[in-house]
């Protein structure tokens, strides 16, 4: 099968698709759904969030410094798009969601009490890109279900199924099918 050179887009890549909240004054706190997300260090821990500049979470997030990236279930995928898709400019997205503003232990923004994990983060750096505005945040703090965690401490994320963004859709992610490092494992078997 051959392939052929398609118009560059952001659509090229599969998203994470989260939800992030930042304290509002008038509600308390506001959130926004975005796929533009992703770790881009490891220690400290940090990762980046993308917003247009004219959202306005954006403002929320780069006056204060700080942030909350709360991480959606498939089955909360109806919160997820209408925390996307409606702004909070006039009302209270999370009344509107159904969702709960819970307290964060770093930051000032709240946590989404119903998401599994939460991870509070201090702006860094924001860097201006021709469409978004990038946010560079440390990680803090992070808050899961104890579900999602197993004996040693760790996450143990293969036991609920996650939300992906992909050509404006949504994907459910929940199947593990190998681990870090596995195929030098198996050529290793094959070799003894």
């Amino acid at each position: 099968m051959g392939k052929v050179e398609i118009e560059p887009t952001t659509m090229a890549l599969p998203m994470s698709c989260v939800v992030v909240s930042c304290y509002e004054p008038k509600h308390g706190g506001n959130m926004a759904a975005i796929a533009f997300c992703g770790m881009v260090n490891a220690k400290p821990p940090m990762l980046a969030v993308s917003f247009k500049p004219n959202r306005f979470s954006h403002a929320l997030i780069k006056g204060p410094g700080e942030f909350v990236v709360n991480v959606p279930l498939a089955e909360q995928v109806e919160k997820v798009d209408l925390a996307g898709v409606v702004s909070g400019r006039n009302l209270d997205k999370f009344d509107l969601a159904g969702l709960t503003k819970a307290p964060a232990t770093q930051v000032n923004s709240p946590l989404i009490k119903e998401f599994p994990i939460n991870l509070e983060c201090r702006v860094l750096e924001v860097v201006e890109l021709p469409t978004h505005n990038l946010f560079i945040g440390e990680v803090l703090a992070i808050h899961a279900d104890e579900s999602l965690v197993d004996d040693m401490g760790r996450l143990s994320l293969e036991k609920a199924p996650f939300l992906m963004y992909y050509n404006r859709g949504y994907f459910a992610i929940g199947e593990r099918i190998g681990h870090f490092g596995f195929s030098k494992s198996a050529e290793n078997e094959e070799s003894q």
